[in-house]
């Protein structure tokens, strides 16, 4: 496996170091040896994020769906990356990969609810943040997105009578 290999150990604590550039050659240099392995593609993608490389980013994470359609974290990356880049409707697709995979993934639904807001599709966005409100615990640690589909339901309930 190439995470027993060098460069991925290499590119490990080149990232450690802030070397971005250095990690990416390395990892490169292990997708090169490596084409097929998820891993290698996504430790990739994500130094590429990371130095702000989204089309490269996006590509990888990609390549890392054609290889695993199951990655959940790479759906997340992915669709994160397009609603940043304003393209909701793949966004939109990315989140309901996810849901498809585990439909109690509350970020999902969540992430779901606000694109569809966004789109201005209510009645699916309301339904969506109260299936999302259902998956969230109420702790401290969901206190704010509790917080935030609540008023949103709320604000779609205004906006739909």
């Amino acid at each position: 496996m190439s995470h027993l290999g060098g460069h991925f150990h290499l590119a490990k604590e080149l990232m450690k170091k802030g070397d971005l550039d250095g990690a990416i050659a390395e990892h490169r240099l292990d997708v090169g040896l490596n084409p097929r392995d998820v891993r290698a593609h996504s430790n990739l993608a994500f130094a590429l994020q990371r130095k702000g490389g989204l089309k490269g980013a996006m590509a990888e994470y990609r390549t890392v769906l054609r290889l695993d359609a199951g990655h959940v974290s790479a759906h997340f990356k992915l669709e994160n990356e397009l609603k940043k880049m304003g393209n909701l409707d793949e966004a939109i697709a990315e989140y309901r990969a996810v849901l498809r995979l585990d439909p109690n993934e509350g970020a999902a639904r969540y992430a779901l609810a606000m694109s569809l807001e966004e789109k201005r599709e209510l009645v699916t966005a309301r339904k969506e943040y109260k299936k999302a409100l259902k998956l969230f615990p109420r702790t401290a640690e969901y206190q704010e997105q509790v917080s935030y589909i609540r008023s949103a339901l709320r604000r779609l309930s205004g906006a739909m009578h």
